[in-house]
C-alpha cells in the first residue's frame, strides 16, 4: 500500500471525533476501508480508453483536520502513486483565480457588496466593468460585463476552448501555441461573437477566467498573475507541493497522463492561464480549504461574496454557480464544489459546510485520467459520498442514514 495518512488507531477504537455539540462527527477504520476499496476498484477497472493503469489520490478532512489521505495505481508506467504525487488541477484552478482577485480587490479598496460603489481611489470592485480595466472589451458586448459577471459565468463570452464556427481557427490546437497567438485568437473570437452582456444566464466559459487572470495582472501591476496566486493563496495556505504546470516541481513526482493526449485540443501546458493552470496534491487542496474557511486568505465578507448565489447552473438540483464553485443544498448543509478536466487529468475540490454551526468537511480527488469526470460524473458522486461519511456521526457504514447510503455506492 502507498504512503498513507489515516488518523485513527485500533487501540482507541479507530475513531477520530470532532466535537460539535450533540452532533459529534467521527471517522473510523471502516470508513477508511470503504474509501480504500473505491480507490482500489477504480484502479482495477479504469474508465474506458485508459492507456495505462491510472492512479487516484484522495484526501478528506473534518473542520480542517485531515482524517484520510492515500493514493492508488500508477503515476507513470512502473511508478506507483503516493500522497505526494502531483496532478494537474484543471478547472479547480478557477477557485484560486477567484480567491486571488477577491484578495486583490480588497487590498485596493474595492467594494464587495452587491451594488457597492467604488470608494475613492479604488482600482476595481466586483462591479467594475472589465472594459474599464481592458479597453478592448468595450467591443465584446452590448452592455457592460463586470468582474462579478465573469466570476459567476454570466458574461456571455464565448469559450475559446469550444469556440463558435467563426472566425476560422488560425492554428492547430493540438500543437504548442504561443501565448501571444492565443491572446489574439481570444480577442478575435470575442470580437466576432459579441455578447449581450449585462449579466445574463449561466454560460460556462473558460474565457472568463483566462481574462480574469489578465485582470489580476493589470489591477495588481504585475507582469504575471501567477505571482498573485502564489503570494495570496498558495504561500498563505502552506501549499508547498503545489504550483503551475510550467513549474519544475523539483523533488516531487508529477503524474503522467493515463490516456493518449497527443491529439487533444490545447494539450500544451501554456494555454489555460487562470482557467486551469495549477497542479499539486490532494492534501494541499485540503490546506486550501482550511485556509479559506479559516479566513486566512481574505475577509469573511469576501468569502461570503465568493459563495454567494449566482446564476442557476443546474435546474435539476437547484445548484448555482458562485465564484469558482458550484453550490447546492444537501440536507441542512451546503455543498460547494468544482470539478476539473484537462488533457490527461481529472480533479475535484469540495466543501460540505454548516456556517451556522461553524463546521465543515472537505474532500479532494485527483486522477491522471481525463475520462473520469465525463463517464457518469464519478468524482462528483465520490466527493459527496466521502463528505457525507465525514459529516455523519455514525462510526460504521451499517449505521449511516439513507442519505449517506444513497450517496455511497455499495455502502
Amino acid at each position: 500500500m502507498s504512503m498513507i495518512v489515516k488518523i485513527a488507531t485500533a487501540a482507541a477504537g479507530a475513531l477520530l471525533a470532532m466535537s460539535a455539540g450533540a452532533h459529534a462527527q467521527v471517522w473510523s477504520l471502516e470508513k477508511s476501508a470503504y474509501v480504500d476499496l473505491s480507490g482500489a476498484l477504480f484502479v482495477k477497472k479504469p474508465p474506458v480508453g485508459a492507456a495505462i493503469t491510472p492512479s487516484v489520490q484522495i484526501a478528506i478532512s473534518i473542520n480542517g483536520t485531515p482524517v484520510y489521505a492515500d493514493a492508488f495505481g500508477l503515476a507513470a508506467p512502473g511508478v506507483p502513486a503516493n500522497v505526494n504525487t502531483v496532478y494537474r488541477f484543471g478547472s479547480v484552478s478557477k477557485q484560486f483565480t477567484a480567491a486571488a482577485l477577491l484578495s486583490l480587490i480588497e487590498e485596493k479598496g474595492g467594494a464587495l457588496l452587491d451594488g457597492g460603489k467604488s470608494p475613492a481611489g479604488a482600482k476595481a470592485t466586483l462591479d467594475t466593468p472589465y472594459a474599464d480595466i481592458f479597453s478592448y472589451a468595450e467591443a465584446w458586448s452590448e452592455k457592460p460585463v463586470t468582474l462579478r459577471h465573469m466570476l459567476n459565468m454570466q458574461s456571455g463570452y464565448a469559450s475559446y476552448t469550444s469556440p463558435p464556427a467563426t472566425p476560422p481557427n488560425p492554428f492547430d490546437t493540438t500543437k504548442p501555441i504561443k501565448p501571444v497567438d492565443l491572446s489574439r485568437r481570444i480577442l478575435s473570437i470575442l470580437t466576432y461573437n459579441k455578447s449581450p452582456g449585462g449579466g445574463g444566464a449561466y454560460n460556462y466559459s473558460n474565457t472568463n477566467y483566462f481574462l480574469l487572470a489578465q485582470g489580476i495582472e493589470i489591477i495588481g501591476g504585475l507582469t504575471n498573475y501567477q505571482d498573485a496566486i502564489r503570494d495570496r493563496v498558495l504561500d498563505k495556505a502552506g501549499m508547498s507541493k503545489s504550483g503551475f504546470i510550467t513549474d519544475s516541481m523539483t523533488g516531487l513526482v508529477v503524474a503522467q497522463p493515463g490516456v493518449d493526449v497527443s491529439n487533444r485540443s490545447y494539450k500544451d501546458p501554456s494555454w489555460p492561464k487562470g482557467a486551469g493552470e495549477l497542479m499539486g496534491t490532494a492534501s494541499d487542496l485540503l490546506k486550501w480549504h482550511k485556509a479559506l474557511m479559516d479566513d486566512k486568505l481574505m475577509s469573511p465578507k469576501a468569502r461570503a461574496a465568493m459563495f454567494a448565489p449566482g446564476p442557476l447552473a443546474d435546474p435539476k438540483t437547484n445548484a448555482y454557480y458562485a465564484m469558482g464553485w458550484t453550490v447546492s443544498s444537501v440536507g441542512t448543509v451546503t455543498w460547494a464544489s468544482h470539478g476539473g478536466t484537462i488533457p490527461g487529468f481529472s480533479a475535484y475540490s469540495g466543501i460540505l459546510f454548516d456556517a451556522a454551526k461553524n463546521k465543515y468537511v472537505s474532500v479532494a480527488i485527483l486522477i491522471n485520467n481525463d475520462l473520469a469526470n465525463t463517464q457518469g460524473g464519478l468524482l462528483d458522486a465520490w466527493g459527496k459520498c466521502y463528505a457525507q461519511l465525514a459529516m455523519d456521526k455514525a462510526s460504521q457504514l451499517s449505521k449511516l442514514g439513507p442519505v449517506a447510503k444513497a450517496l455511497c455506492p455499495g455502502a
